[in-house]
């Protein structure tokens, strides 16, 4: 399973939508507790076979910068590709197409 890579595409797509810079991401992921946990978790929205859906980001690893959340909305194409609400999913900055702060009533539909 590999989430598709939003800059690229966003690349290839000119006009087409803006993911967030590396800088937007980290800025947006704050601060972590010495075990990687972010002290304020983000949405990040992700795409997977042609189906995009949100991640909860709950922890950024400072070794690597990849980032881990939980799949936090139904997803239609679970079927095709096995991921469902609550999995567990790693990703990087750059799999990331739009991102949200947790809170402010948000909730991903």
């Amino acid at each position: 399973m590999e989430l598709v890579n939003a800059q690229h595409l966003m690349q290839m797509n000119p006009g087409g939508f803006n993911a967030p810079t590396e800088q937007q991401v980290t800025n947006m992921a704050g601060p972590a507790d010495s075990d990687g946990n972010l002290i304020t978790p983000f949405y990040a929205q992700v795409c997977l076979s042609g189906e995009r859906f949100w991640l909860k980001i709950l922890y950024r690893s400072s070794f690597s910068g990849i980032y881990q959340g939980i799949v936090d909305n139904d997803l239609v194409g679970t079927v095709e590709h096995g991921i469902k609400l609550g999995d567990q999913l790693h990703a990087c900055w750059f799999n990331f197409y739009k991102i949200m702060p947790a809170g402010n009533n948000f909730k991903p539909n």
